[in-house]
């Protein structure tokens, strides 16, 4: 009986020490996935590439025009997508016309403004986590391409043939910025939600703000619009003023709604707090006596 005793105590001590094992190799395991990362994220911030990696995914002409034009390093993942740590950043900028290949999610920002010969974001990441910046390109037309998710703000300002806001994240979470587009004469397509503020000031070809996000966090500024008309369109929420001073068509009854407001309104002449000002710009009794050419 004692053999027997000591034999089953004996299993009972192996399978604790076997447990005991396992653990401590489960979290050597683990420590030495976070250290291969790390590893990982150190050579590719010095500029070290896998070289095999990268001609497993890429052509040589594509790698040819990476190491031409991206500023900072860069490699690749194993979807064949182009990485880099922080924010990608491009330099001989007056060449690009394409992106030739396809960026993955950036964690920082994405900027490829002032490329006076872009004329398509076809291949930039579906996500970025910092600011994506488009603005002055004089030939891109569509934001077809763009991210689908901004952390922080869009912007595609100044972009004189820019036509059309299809392409837009659906998601921003600071501001979306597209103010001083010539050509631009709709806001469909812009993001539903923006966390921040919103810029369509100085569109000379904008009509309607139908397409407007139904939510913007701060501002909404849609001044300088001399071809607007009406506020129909207009976000449901602003979080902070609004602005459409020296829209010359809008009727002078909603100017002098707006100003009604000005003591509750943080900038100047034609700013609101929308949260004031929404509910009679857009009551029934107001669509009604503008209809009627009343106001």
């Amino acid at each position: 009986m004692r053999r027997l005793d000591t034999y089953d105590q004996w299993l009972n001590e192996e399978a604790k020490s076997d447990s005991q094992l396992e653990k401590q190799l489960r979290k050597l395991l683990a420590q030495k996935e976070d250290l291969e990362k790390n590893i990982s994220d150190i050579r590719h911030r010095l500029g070290f590439k896998d070289e095999s990696a990268i001609a497993k995914h890429l052509t040589k002409e594509q790698i040819g025009w990476c190491n031409k034009h991206i500023k900072v390093p860069w490699s690749v993942n194993d979807k064949g997508e182009v990485t880099v740590v922080d924010d990608l950043e491009f330099k001989s900028k007056s060449m690009i016309k394409r992106f030739p290949v396809q960026f993955a999610p950036v964690k920082g920002s994405f900027n490829c403004d002032e490329c006076p010969n872009l004329v398509s974001l076809e291949g930039a990441p579906a996500r970025v986590g910092g600011n994506f910046n488009c603005s002055r390109c004089p030939k891109l037309t569509s934001l077809e391409g763009a991210p689908a998710h901004v952390g922080r703000f869009f912007y595609c300002k100044n972009c004189p043939n820019l036509a059309s806001l299809e392409g837009a994240p659906a998601h921003v979470g600071g501001g979306f910025i597209c103010n001083g587009c010539p050509k631009l004469a709709s806001l469909e397509g812009a993001p539903a939600h923006v966390g921040n503020g919103f810029d369509c000031s100085i569109c000379p070809e904008l009509t309607s703000l139908e397409g407007a996000p139904a939510h913007v966090g701060g501002w909404f500024d849609c001044n300088r619009c001399p071809k607007l008309a009406s506020l129909e369109g207009a976000p449901a929420h602003v979080g902070g003023w609004f602005n459409c001073g020296r829209c010359d068509k809008l009727p002078g009854s909603f100017k002098e709604i707006i100003e009604d407001y000005n003591d509750n309104c943080v900038g100047g002449r034609n700013r609101i707090d929308w949260k004031q000002a929404h509910k009679m710009i857009h009551s029934e009794t107001a669509r009604k006596a503008y209809s009627l050419g009343l106001i």
